[in-house]
């Protein structure tokens, strides 16, 4: 490695003294973003053995029992790994025997391997158009442009890819390293570069055994049980029924109260998601499971409410062909789209077909990543331009400390209290319901970071937040404590080198809060950190004593309950009403039904006659058709009604004044 990193710092000064790249370095280029192709597409074709079913709806469970005697006292089954690279230890095939707590951070940071290659590529594709002289393209300063080529010269000085395959499945023999094809799945596949590891060296081979076959060692999945318990993992949920698992009243609420499916995740980006498909009939006919919708840990859970709370039974059944209805064609505007504001979100609700995951309210949360309360102070804050995820001026100054020989060695992954709850008096302790950063802090020996702009003292700390607005990162000289933030994390390491950071922000470009939110951001920020920072030592997370639900908190639920109830009251003397008056009215059960409906009509019209007498005529038209709105945003029924009526009273042809001048006569 070390012989590695001389190659490159050689190459970085040939580089920079040469200015923009020739013709050679566009193809290096070209060359380096085919094979991240390639390894992109190796990453998706496993071969044999397959894939490991989903861990959704108890496949893998029962998979596990099929295969792997997982009723037994020792089941048989293990967790291997196969490597070409020293990532999780030494030799190239290695074992596991506690895959159920290392599945879940085995999963993250192998994901975030794949997440790397993915913005590698989009990057790459930019930085070439840009090259090229392409219309329309994302423009690269000097210095992003010549560390890209350093790191292509990089990769071809390097040469191949490594891989890595993790399978779970009964070995041949019970020490043995060899898997029996028939009772193995393959769980992860990743193929990079192999100067996109952290660690490149090649792999040692296995010791053998009495008959030459290779031995089994254990894996070092330190690092990744310590990324399953982690803050930012937490707080990104893997798995659709672990979170519902964990917030068992949220998920209640979800599937009971109604049309809170609806609005829950649109407007906080928090809560379960839609369950997948559970029965899939002859006529391609999805649905939804009838019971345990969210695995065993959440009781008699069905989607019964789902059926029967004002919207249309296509929520629980749908056609595979057309699984999200009216998005399934567009599922980014499905995402993206007014769910919450009535016609524009009912509209989307009346096509059949079950609702989008991970929805927004036109692109954003109402509840979601702002954050003023428990900022740290900083002396110098800036802003991205365009909303971007991206910032030119940031990637030059970690640009400029790389060239300085800088390192970081501390990373605290933070969260703060959102605007909206703290402004209510809630703090919640729930991560998925909290801002997101990241903080780096220079090591000991390292200079500090200076910008470019007159009077600016040096700092040691750079804090990295994603805006609705785009990224905000701030300088300072000290580091978040407990008192600053809600929760955090830290993470000591040998040395993180400053071009990663600047890299992943580059892989940002033309990318916005749509694209990535605080949280996301964040994650797959750490991510990164953890695939290329070296010597890595974690802290417990420190979560804040500070009381969750304060006074204010507290009387604002009263103050709604109380709301509430009137709200409640009212609907069932409406009831009683109407009742009453069906009940006295005389005729058959057809004329009772229209005397009744006139009697509620004249009702609503004397409310609205001592509604205009307070607050005049306009101001009591206007609350009469929020109220209809309300309504229809409620009820497929009567928005379809109200459609249809105002269609029928606008296409309505009055008669000719000659025709009824006759008729008169």
């Amino acid at each position: 490695m070390a012989a590695f990193g001389s190659v490159a710092c050689l190459l970085a000064l040939v580089v920079l003294a040469t200015g923009m790249p020739e013709e050679a370095d566009v193809a290096v280029l070209r060359e380096w973003r085919s094979a991240i192709e390639r390894d992109l597409q190796a990453a998706a074709l496993p071969g044999q053995p397959e894939d490991c079913p989903s861990g959704k709806h108890g496949k893998m469970d029962a998979w596990l029992a099929e295969n792997c005697g997982a009723e037994e006292a020792q089941p048989t089954c293990r967790m291997f790994v196969q490597q070409t690279v020293q990532h999780f230890g030494q030799f190239e095939h290695l074992a596991s025997d506690d895959f159920e707590h290392t599945a879940m951070g085995l999963a993250s940071a192998l994901d975030g391997e794949l997440r790397e290659l993915t913005q590698k590529s989009w990057q790459l594709g930019q930085l070439i158009a840009h090259l090229e002289g392409q219309k329309q393209a994302e423009v690269f300063s000097e210095a992003e442009v010549q560390q890209q080529v350093v790191f292509a010269h990089a990769w071809k000085a390097a040469g191949g890819s490594g891989r890595i395959t993790v399978m779970i499945g009964a070995p041949t023999k019970p020490s043995g390293a060899i898997l029996n094809n028939h009772r193995a799945c393959t769980f992860f596949v990743v193929s990079k570069p192999l100067s996109m590891f952290a660690n490149s060296e090649a792999a040692e081979a296995n010791p053998l055994d009495e008959d030459g076959q290779p031995l089994a060692v254990a894996a070092k999945f330190s690092e990744v049980l310590e990324r399953a318990q982690s803050l930012q993992l937490n707080a990104f949920k893997n798995s659709n029924n672990r979170w519902a698992a964990a917030h068992p009243l949220l998920t209640y609420v979800w599937l009971y109260l109604p049309s809170t499916y609806i609005t829950m995740v649109p407007s906080s980006g928090s809560g379960p998601f839609m369950p997948e498909a559970s029965l899939h009939g002859s006529g391609s006919i999805g649905s939804l499971p009838w019971s345990r919708m969210f695995g065993p840990h959440v009781s008699c859970a069905s989607p019964l409410s789902l059926v029967t709370a004002g919207t249309n039974p296509a929520t629980s059944f749908w056609c595979n062909s057309c699984e999200f209805g009216f998005w399934t064609c567009c599922p980014g505007c499905g995402r993206s789209s007014g769910w919450l504001i009535p016609i524009v979100g009912q509209f989307g609700q009346s096509i059949p077909g079950r609702m989008l995951p991970d929805r927004t309210c036109f692109g954003s949360h109402p509840s979601g990543c702002s954050n003023s309360f428990g900022r740290p102070a900083t002396y110098l804050m800036m802003l991205a331009a365009g909303g971007q995820g991206y910032d030119a001026q940031l990637v030059n100054l970690l640009l400029d400390l790389a060239a300085r020989s800088g390192t970081f060695s501390k990373v605290t992954f933070f969260t703060t209290t959102l605007t909206q709850l703290a402004v209510l008096g809630y703090y919640p302790n729930i991560p998925g319901w909290q801002h997101h950063g990241v903080q780096l802090m220079l090591s000991d020996d390292s200079g500090d970071m200076q910008l470019d702009i007159e009077g600016t003292p040096g700092a040691r700390v750079l804090v990295l937040e994603m805006m609705a607005d785009g990224l905000l990162w701030s300088l300072r000289n000290s580091g978040v404590d407990l008192n600053d933030v809600h929760s955090m994390q830290e993470y000591e390491f040998e040395s993180v080198a400053p071009e990663w950071i600047a890299d992943y922000i580059l892989d940002q470009k033309g990318t916005t809060y749509q694209d990535a939110n605080c949280q996301e951001y964040a994650l797959n920020l750490m991510n990164r950190i953890r695939t290329h920072g070296r010597g890595l030592s974690a802290s417990e997370p420190l979560v804040s004593t500070k009381p969750e639900v304060t006074l204010r908190f507290k009387a604002l639920l009263v103050l709604a309950g109380l709301a509430a109830a009137a709200f409640v009251a009212l609907q069932w003397l409406l009831i009683w009403r109407v009742t009453m008056q069906f009940r006295h009215a005389d005729g058959g059960f057809m004329t009772k039904l229209y005397s009744t409906a006139k009697e509620v009509a004249s009702d609503l019209r004397m409310l609205e006659a001592w509604a205009a007498k307070i607050v005049g005529e306009g101001p009591a038209c206007n609350i009469r058709r929020a109220i209809v709105l309300v309504i229809m945003s409620q009820s497929s029924p009567v928005f379809w009604y109200v459609v249809v009526t105002e269609v029928r009273k606008r296409t309505k042809v009055a008669p000719e004044p000659l025709l009824e001048d006759a008729t008169v006569e």
